[in-house]
């Protein structure tokens, strides 16, 4: 491999290990915003850094203040209930900054807020554009208030992927279900691959003074 070549290619695998270990992002995953009193979720920008979907008018979401319903947040004080009168298919979603050939996982809290039907249904999805990445569907068995953690992995092909999370309910299995506490991080690189990258580049140093010396 010419010096030039193998200068390159050290280049750029140092630049890609080091975007994709550190590049993670995520906002509002706990629902601090806006804050005040539990109210219905009205219009698309209510949740700061989320875009919500009423299905079409048909959905009846919440954003709740801790202790309303009878139990807690997971994290901080507030979180988005889904599926009120017997409604279903409101969703949450938001664009993440990602790089192409990075791993990423999405940790999630659901619980049940009001148990009267088990087959209460929540779906997190990404997708890049229109084609699905990864999809988890979750059915909600726990009592009401145990929130119970989810996880998706992806692996990103562009800079932005799109984060939904949606009611998916069955119209003859409605009832309240909670989400909080969305974290979106990159997967730790091996450690091989650093020291590969150190490697690469010493080698091409080398290769440089052993032509250099010989000239």
């Amino acid at each position: 491999m010419r010096l030039g070549s193998l200068l390159r290619n050290a280049t750029v695998l140092g630049a890609v290990l080091i975007s994709v270990s550190a590049q993670a992002s995520g906002v509002n995953g706990s629902f601090e915003q806006p804050g005040g009193s539990t109210q219905q979720i009205t219009g698309s920008n209510f949740l700061p850094g989320w875009t919500y979907d009423d299905n079409g008018g048909t959905a009846v979401d919440f954003y709740e203040k801790s202790g309303a319903a009878g139990f807690n947040a997971e994290h901080g004080n507030y979180y988005v209930s889904f599926g009120h009168t017997n409604s279903f298919g409101g969703s949450i979603t938001q664009d993440i900054d990602t790089v192409a050939g990075g791993t990423y996982i999405i940790h999630y809290w659901l619980t049940q807020q009001t148990s009267t039907d088990p087959n209460q249904l929540a779906a997190a999805s990404v997708y890049n554009g229109g084609d699905l990445l990864n999809q988890n569907i979750t059915s909600l068995t726990m009592p009401d208030g145990t929130w119970v953690m989810e996880t998706l992995t992806f692996l990103a092909v562009s800079d932005t992927s799109t984060l939904v999370i949606q009611d998916v309910t069955p119209g003859s299995a409605r009832a309240d279900w909670a989400l909080d506490n969305v974290r979106i991080s990159a997967t730790p690189l091996p450690a091989a691959l650093p020291m590969f990258g150190s490697a690469l580049c010493a080698a091409g140093v080398f290769a440089w003074r052993r032509r250099k010396r010989a000239a």
